[in-house]
């Protein structure tokens, strides 16, 4: 199968720029967490840099529909690739849209903190260093369906779905 590859230009983090995917976090500009069940946790979570031949390549990236989650950068710099939330969440999670006309990367630096809104696909990727990072969000990993028609709590996109690759301009 071939590949289509994906350029992603990185971005500087600002308040417009990530607006369709959550908000900054600013003086007097609180964040707050949203979730539709279960218990709000808070992890410390170490990210460390990938890279390979071609450059930094985003194999799959995550969907949250039914919580937000907010990060606040402590340690190094990462690049958080964005895709707005997609409009079919009644479908089945396999057939989500993933709007490739919209996706984005921002540079995080120590010490920026934001949230992602509820639904938006998204991924970090450490650079240089590693880097550490506060997440507050939902507790629980993965797809948690535990009755029929419960609702999805977490799901995985792979770009190779869409016979694509995301490569990473830093």
């Amino acid at each position: 199968m071939t590949l289509q590859t994906v350029q992603l230009k990185v971005q500087a983090l600002s308040t417009d720029a990530f607006r369709p995917y959550g908000k900054v976090l600013g003086l007097d500009q609180p964040l707050y967490p949203e979730m539709e069940v279960g218990r709000l946790v808070m992890e410390l979570e170490l990210v460390r840099p990938r890279s390979g031949p071609g450059g930094i390549g985003i194999p799959s990236l995550a969907c949250h529909p039914s919580y937000n989650q907010i990060y606040l950068q402590v340690r190094g710099s990462l690049v958080l690739p964005v895709a707005p939330p997609p409009r079919n969440l009644t479908a089945d999670p396999a057939e989500w849209e993933f709007d490739w006309d919209r996706l984005a990367a921002f540079v995080v630096q120590t010490g920026q903190g934001f949230i992602i809104d509820k639904g938006t696909w998204h991924t970090v990727v450490g650079l240089g260093e590693d880097s550490m990072m506060v997440i507050v969000s939902r507790e629980g990993h993965g797809i948690e369906r535990r009755k029929p028609g419960a609702p999805i709590f977490s799901w995985r996109y792979d770009t190779k779905r869409d016979k694509r690759v995301i490569q990473l301009v830093v």
